[in-house]
């Protein structure tokens, strides 16, 4: 659900720190099932980077920033640099890179195919059982995860993040996320870890999915230290009740 107008209050404040701002649409998964959404994404990058000067910013520093379903597609973007997988010649500028340099991602799914915890709500979004083919997972790759395993891990950034290709990211979800458990990005930091990623996951107690907390200006604080590279990542992990 949703549209390009949706953006999370606190990325204006990036506006006030030299930032520029693209808020990006893709298809949803009750238009197109998976990799539309990640043919797009990239495409989104390469079309950016093309018209750089016409706007006037950095074609060297690309940030991707996104939560839920958008930090999915983040992840994407921050595990697939220089894949060719998602590069499809529909969306144009074929010759322009579609790389990012770092990432942020907010309570994002990373792995389809993990059995998180069980919540009655889950039954009617991300459904935490592989075998659901009810779920909002299930709906964007065209089936139950775990008949339809192949195209699950390729739609998971947890799968595809390699030490060549993956950017340093900044992980942020809550503890009481029961839409998207925050065992995904549990899982997602011990990837980056095991492949030598620098990264920095920030829990914080007792947030929930889309938590309007997020958004406060000492959270929006780290996020800039982050893209500005100022931050020392470190594979570090730390916990919040901000």
């Amino acid at each position: 659900m949703g549209n390009k107008k949706l953006i999370e209050p606190g990325v204006f404040r990036l506006l006030d720190h030299g930032f520029a701002v693209a808020s990006v649409d893709y298809s949803l998964s009750s238009e197109a099932v998976w990799p539309e959404q990640g043919f797009q994404i990239k495409g989104a990058v390469r079309w950016l980077r093309a018209h750089a000067t016409e706007f006037g910013f950095d074609p060297d520093a690309f940030f991707a920033f996104g939560g839920s379903a958008g930090g999915h597609l983040a992840a994407m973007l921050a595990t697939t640099n220089g894949v060719a997988r998602f590069e499809d010649a529909r969306y144009g500028n074929m010759d322009v890179s579609s790389a990012i340099q770092r990432a942020v991602l907010w309570y994002a799914p990373t792995d389809l195919l993990l059995r998180a915890r069980f919540s009655l709500l889950r039954l009617v979004f991300f459904d935490g059982h592989p075998r659901s083919p009810l779920s909002s997972c299930a709906r964007l790759i065209g089936g139950a995860p775990a008949r339809r395993r192949d195209i699950a891990r390729d739609a998971s950034p947890v799968h595809w993040a390699r030490a060549d290709t993956t950017v340093p990211c900044l992980l942020m979800h809550g503890t009481k996320d029961v839409v998207v458990p925050y065992e995904h990005s549990v899982a997602f930091a011990a990837k980056l870890d095991a492949i030598g990623v620098d990264h920095r996951f920030t829990v914080f107690d007792g947030y929930r999915h889309v938590d309007l907390r997020f958004n406060q200006a000492a959270t929006m604080d780290d996020v800039i230290e982050f893209l500005r590279g100022d931050s020392q990542c470190s594979n570090a992990r730390t916990s919040s009740s901000k």
